[in-house]
């Protein structure tokens, strides 16, 4: 034992660990008073705060006077959505008037009007970058969303900011948000998520096309002779090179699969008008299905770029007792993937509708199968003999 435990009395030690409770329990007071403290100071701003809609005649000011709506971030820019003189259409000017996703665009208008002001923030513009505020026209890290009249003016205008963690608003989205020319914040409510990337607002699909449905590729490439690719049947797993050069071997049978799928999933990376390209002077290849779909394909490479047209027609329909799968059928078989004349008539429409006029940037990687020539699929020849080929004994 030590000498301060021999000398510290018990009286003593009893007081001591009564203070130390007392300091303990007093601790705990403390902070809990604390936090009531700042519970009950925010309570009492939130409420004094009336709760508004930022847009509460929205709904009927789109209705007689939007003309545009213009996004613009720092990194992106500005992103123009217009719509057309008849009213009808919602197009990209920075994209050629290339049509953009309208319900995308609907769900916009309809987060603004919703967008309601739940608690008041700072109004010091030196603190907006701490909520993403800042505007982006000076280089700033908020999102401006402007909705406008035929004249240009905005009748609806917010910079939205960061998201709101979780807290007073309760689980519900939030974002911070202010009007353009003020200065004072807002915690809003409502879905004020944004795209402002342009790719984003347009449909980037171009066709769709399954191997199985595909019976024949003809290929024109733009040097070499032209060639054709088959199946048989739906059930074929392999197309087959049709009229094979004397001596000369596929490089495999699977090798011309990749031009027969080519058409699944074809999504571009920019657009512009077909008139502004030659696409005479590029790769032509025809598309025929099973069920009757015929899709066109001219392919141009331009230095590193690849530009395709694009084009759907309804095959005549089989003659009587044609053989083959091609024949009509009102309710084909779901196994197979093939559809009814019916469907494949509005297939078609579809796609000479929505590519008409339309030139379709498109990866490098898929560019470059529409440019094979019947070389690529042929066995290199036997530099021994340098092509010829032996007369039979």
């Amino acid at each position: 034992m030590t000498s301060t435990d021999m000398n510290t009395s018990p009286a003593l030690k009893t007081r001591q660990s009564r203070h130390l409770m007392i300091l303990g329990g007093l601790t705990v007071i403390t902070v809990i008073a604390a936090i009531y403290t700042v519970v009950s100071s925010r309570e009492a701003v939130t409420s004094q705060f009336e709760p508004f809609v930022f847009f509460p005649d929205l709904e009927k000011q789109v209705e007689e006077n939007i003309a545009e709506v213009a996004i613009t971030s720092k990194d992106d820019g500005v992103v123009r959505l217009v719509l057309n003189d008849s009213r009808s259409k919602w197009t990209a000017p920075d994209k050629h008037g290339f049509p953009v996703k309208t319900d995308e665009l609907r769900g916009i208008l309809i987060s603004l009007l919703e967008a309601e002001a739940v608690e008041a923030k700072t109004a010091r513009a030196d603190w907006h970058d701490l909520l993403g505020l800042e505007d982006p026209t000076a280089d700033g890290n908020g999102i401006k969303v402007e909705v406008k009249d035929k004249a240009g003016n905005a009748f609806a205008d917010l910079i939205i900011g960061d998201n709101v963690g979780f807290g007073a608003v309760g689980s519900e989205g939030a974002r911070y948000v202010r009007r353009v020319n003020e200065d004072q914040t807002y915690v809003a409510r409502g879905d004020l998520a944004v795209k402002t990337d342009i790719n984003e607002w347009i449909v980037r699909d171009v066709v769709d096309l399954f191997r199985e449905r595909v019976a024949k590729v003809t290929i024109e490439p733009t040097d070499g002779p032209a060639y054709v690719l088959s199946r048989a049947t739906t059930e074929d797993a392999n197309f087959a090179l049709a009229n094979i050069p004397d001596g000369r071997e596929v490089l495999s049978d699977t090798a011309p699969n990749q031009l027969g799928s080519a058409l699944a999933n074809v999504k571009f990376d920019d657009v512009r008008p077909a008139a502004d390209f030659d696409f005479s002077k590029g790769a032509q290849l025809s598309y025929e299905t099973f069920d009757g779909l015929k899709i066109s394909i001219a392919a141009l490479k331009l230095g590193e770029d690849h530009w395709i047209s694009v084009s759907g027609e309804l095959l005549p329909a089989p003659a009587d007792g044609a053989s083959g799968e091609a024949e009509e059928s009102e309710a084909p078989d779901a196994a197979s993937g093939l559809k009814s004349r019916e469907d494949v008539e509005a297939e078609a429409a579809g796609i000479a509708s929505s590519t008409s006029g339309w030139a379709y940037q498109v990866p490098s990687w898929k560019g470059d199968v529409f440019q094979r020539d019947l070389e690529s699929l042929l066995k290199p020849l036997d530099s021994d003999t340098d092509g010829a080929v032996e007369d039979a004994p």
